[in-house]
């Protein structure tokens, strides 16, 4: 996803991102996009653009600037509206600044503003209402570590830390160092909650690159040294997903067998493979975390206890307080979906852990399946397009919920299986 443009609400700690036409409110404290969001432009931000705003800079804390083409509008957020008069063309009214195309600004809150476009950047004296001397200069010659063009937004709200985004990532910037912090850029959908871009795809195709065979094994027992046992049933959906995955990824043809590997000679090998990496993508910590999900409710639940202070219900010195105690619908939507959401939109499939059984149920009718792309329909509704090892061939699909209360999802497959949450794997 590309952020066109952003900036901070120092009253109430909340930084506004748009997107096209539509924008996010991003609460700094729970660092998480807003319950609800993204709205449309139009209609909650009076007398700005509908769409295409290429860049935003606060002010102060009631005034912005928002850019678009060769124009620019002054808002004021105590009014909530363009101010009288605007928006103005650029040229004339903001000296030395580039008369359209801005990419990003941001404010340094040293009573300077920075306007970015292509390689290039400005310094913009606020008191003195113009560009500093000097200026355009190259971004690579000054801001260490940063992109050296094609920066989408920025922003600062603390005056320690700066964020710049581009494309789908970001990096966080010190500002008192003057430097990018180490290990960025970072995937913006992955740590920015809620953020996330509307579509996300790969270039695997299930018919292509996905095994010719449904995921049905029976098991001769004994290859495990037992000859007094019957064969038995089981899928290995994470070892077909995992050896679909590396195949791709090394760009490999898969194995054209049309049924499952027979456990003898010449087709052995390949079901060793994939029972051994079955056991890679379970065990130990991944099935004693399907273990710990199965029996976590899916949606929210209230739990009740005790705190102190005042007289109390019972006239005892105490009263009762409710918290939310969050379930794998909360973990699901905020946690792995933009983790994800980051994964696939860097073009890369990846491996879901469908969680499908409830408490005591039976946990190997839990599903691992391949993600490789994801639909936002709209701010409530999310699409996963998946490689299902028991329908090969074809695109299967999930589908679950992200707006209700208490984080429920209310997950569906394709063919009508329910889901309770998932996680990547």
């Amino acid at each position: 996803m590309r952020i066109n443009a952003c900036f901070t609400k120092f009253l109430g700690s909340k930084i506004y991102f748009f997107v096209g036409s539509r924008y996010y409110r991003y609460d700094i404290g729970s660092d998480q996009t807003d319950d609800g969001y993204p709205l449309d432009i139009a209609g909650h931000w009076p007398g700005l653009w509908p769409d295409k705003i290429d860049a935003a800079v606060n002010l102060d804390i009631d005034r912005v600037y928002f850019f678009r083409g060769s124009e620019y509008a002054l808002y004021s957020l105590a009014a909530d509206k363009v101010v009288a008069g605007y928006p103005r063309p650029i040229k004339g009214n903001l000296k030395g600044v580039w008369a359209d195309g801005i990419d990003a600004a941001v404010n340094w809150n040293t009573g300077k503003l920075y306007f970015f476009k292509g390689s290039e950047y400005i310094r913009y004296d606020v008191a003195a209402d113009r560009s500093d001397s000097g200026y355009p200069a190259a971004i690579a010659d000054f801001w260490k570590g940063l992109w050296k063009e094609g920066i989408d937004a920025a922003l600062n709200f603390n005056d320690k830390k700066a964020y710049f985004f581009k494309g789908d990532e970001f990096v966080r910037y010190d500002v008192k160092a003057d430097r990018a912090d180490d290990g960025f850029p970072l995937s913006t959908a992955q740590f920015w909650p809620g953020l996330v871009p509307l579509e996300g795809s790969t270039d695997f195709h299930p018919a292509k690159h996905g095994f010719r065979f449904s995921n049905s094994f029976e098991i001769n027992p004994a290859m495990f040294g037992a000859t007094n046992l019957n064969t038995w049933k089981m899928g290995l959906c994470g070892g077909m997903c995992s050896a679909a995955l590396d195949h791709f990824l090394k760009g490999t043809p898969i194995p054209t067998l049309d049924h499952p590997p027979a456990q003898k000679c010449p087709e052995l090998d390949l079901f060793y493979e994939l029972l051994g990496r079955q056991m890679i993508t379970l065990y130990p910590a991944n099935w004693l975390r399907v273990l710990s999900w199965q029996i976590t409710p899916e949606a929210d639940t209230k739990v009740t206890h005790v705190v102190g202070g005042g007289t109390g219900p019972f006239g005892m010195g105490i009263n009762l307080a409710t918290d939310d105690n969050h379930g794998i619908g909360f973990l699901t939507t905020r946690k792995e979906c933009p983790k994800m959401m980051g994964i696939l939109s860097s073009g890369k499939p990846v491996i879901l852990c469908l969680i499908r059984q409830e408490g005591n149920e039976n946990p190997s009718e839990n599903h691992q399946v391949l993600a490789i792309g994801y639909r936002l329909v709209d701010a409530d509704h999310l699409k996963i397009q998946i490689y299902d090892p028991n329908h090969p061939g074809t695109t299967q699909e999930l589908a679950l919920e992200l707006g209700n209360n208490d984080h429920s999802i209310n997950g569906t497959e394709t063919d009508g299986k329910k889901f309770r949450g998932f996680f990547v794997n």
